[in-house]
């Protein structure tokens, strides 16, 4: 089954990084070129340096010039995330380019690569998860809230590779139709990946590790590609989005502080009336 192979890919990617634990080592992809195995490894590659990229910039110590240059790389890893999902979506469309919709074939409000895209995060959400339920430095009532919750993200693993499974065969089958337009939103061509006379292997397209390196957060380095702004700008924007965010917290409306705001790449909740008690608080 794809998904199942996916999912082992993801798995291995995961640990892959996490033998290092390090945003800046180099991606060492074990997959042939120019293979949709190859695109797996890559893409979660990517999710995972930028869940922990994510991770370092929430640090509340962070000097503000850091948090700039970790921001913009988060932008780029996010460009580069997308790309990668379209280049996924142009193999599916070139492997079933020939496959006639039937009369009544439905449109889908997801691509294949979008779900699987979706399938990566998981995998990453069900990796630390696990590590939570592990965790010696924390009390039993803990690591049974995290075995419930990883249960959870089991289950919808479960579910959703199954949906990756049966779109696939609506679109093998004519029952759907493959969104025609996928490898055009951001320029990447509709052909197969190393095709004669056609795209490049993306990692190709990708920007080449860091043209300008300065200390990031502890051993990490942070890659930037950019001019940095002067340090009195940095600051002066960070100071801003710290007063804004201090702002909303003192309003501390119902609406807002009351609910926990789930971040969709990463499934943590976010929780506006805690920062807003710990803004009180100083």
């Amino acid at each position: 089954m794809f998904t199942e192979n996916a999912n082992r890919i993801f798995n291995r990617a995961i640990a892959d990084y996490h033998l290092h634990d390090d945003v800046d080592h180099p991606i060492s992809n074990p997959y042939e070129p120019a293979t949709l195995d190859h695109l797996l490894y890559h893409k979660n590659w990517i999710d995972t340096v930028q869940w922990h990229l994510e991770d370092i910039i929430r640090n509340p110590d962070i000097d503000p010039v850091e948090a700039l240059a970790l921001k913009r790389r988060i932008d780029r890893s996010n460009q580069e995330r997308t790309d990668m999902v379209e280049y996924i979506d142009s193999y599916f469309l070139e492997k079933y380019r020939d496959v006639k919709p039937l009369p009544d074939a439905r449109l889908n409000t997801e691509t294949p690569a979008w779900a699987i895209d979706r399938l990566s995060i998981l995998a990453l959400k069900i990796y630390h998860m696990e590590r939570e339920t592990e965790r010696t430095d924390v009390d039993e009532a803990h690591r049974e809230a995290c075995r419930r919750k990883l249960d959870v993200l089991l289950t919808q693993q479960v579910d959703l590779s199954r949906a990756i499974e049966e779109l696939i065969e609506d679109i093998e089958a004519g029952r759907k139709q493959p969104d025609q337009f996928a490898g055009l939103r951001f320029g990447i061509g509709l052909a197969p990946v190393g095709g004669e006379g056609r795209e490049a292997h993306p990692a190709a397209l990708l920007p080449a590790e860091g043209i300008f390196q300065r200390a990031g957060c502890g051993r990490r380095r942070v890659i930037e590609h950019e001019a940095q702004p002067s340090e009195d700008v940095a600051i002066a924007q960070h100071g801003m989005a710290q007063r804004l965010h201090a702002a909303a917290a003192a309003a501390d409306e119902a609406a807002f502080f009351g609910a926990s705001l789930v971040d969709m790449d990463r499934g943590d909740a976010v929780q506006p009336h805690r920062e807003a008690e710990r803004l009180r608080a100083q």
